[in-house]
């Protein structure tokens, strides 16, 4: 995930809790039953989970998905290219072929018509556009079209679009008032709930995130 997918998420939620206060924090994807379960975490917000983790979860949002290519790509200078074109080029995935949101981009790509060799991105733990720095790979990412690092990185529009969720997770058969500001301001954008004052603390998975 990266920090404005965070920012944007929490401003939401706080037009519905408007006298809560939201901390994100950066875990593994490993880390997120356990920190839940602790009370480290209300909630872990996550694009890739898996059937063992055994939590409740909800899809929060569908975020369109972009291609970031390094600077020297062959088709960096192109404003939007087809999923086609990067036939024969190689994926670069967060995490390795076995993290959960890898295995998910890499399930979306062949979805759209594409077998692609894989990557381990050589840069983790960062926003994932800088994961193809420096190489000729390409990485799916949710960030907006444009230059990035400092102009080492192009993100290019995809056509057609493609999509992918954004999960909201926590320990079932409990109440979370976050998860029901979630579903509340997803579903109808209702009223500020009357809440009592708490501080909600957000577990936010490693796997796309940037945010301190």
């Amino acid at each position: 995930m990266s920090a404005e997918d965070v920012v944007d998420l929490t401003a939401s939620v706080l037009e519905v809790l408007p006298r809560s206060t939201i901390t994100a924090r950066q875990i593994q994807p490993s880390e997120i039953r356990d920190q839940l379960r602790k009370g480290v975490a209300d909630i872990a917000l996550s694009r890739g989970i898996s059937e063992a983790d055994r939590l409740a979860s909800m899809i929060v949002e569908h975020t369109p998905l972009a291609i970031a290519v390094a600077k020297e790509h062959h088709l960096a200078d192109r404003g939007t290219i087809a999923f086609g074109d990067l036939r024969g080029d190689i994926l670069a995935l967060p995490g390795g072929s076995e993290n959960p949101y890898a295995r998910t981009l890499f399930a979306i790509a062949r979805q759209a018509g594409l077998n692609p060799a894989t990557a381990t991105a050589p840069i983790q733990g960062v926003t994932p556009t800088a994961s193809v720095i420096g190489t000729t790979h390409f990485a799916l990412v949710t960030a907006e079209p444009g230059l990035y690092h400092r102009s080492r990185v192009v993100v290019l529009s995809l056509s057609p679009p493609l999509i992918t969720p954004l999960h909201a997770l926590w320990l079932p058969h409990t109440e979370n008032p976050l998860s029901q500001a979630l579903a509340d301001f997803r579903g109808s954008h209702c009223a500020p709930s009357k809440t009592a004052d708490r501080s909600l603390k957000v577990g936010q998975s490693l796997k796309h995130c940037t945010c301190p």
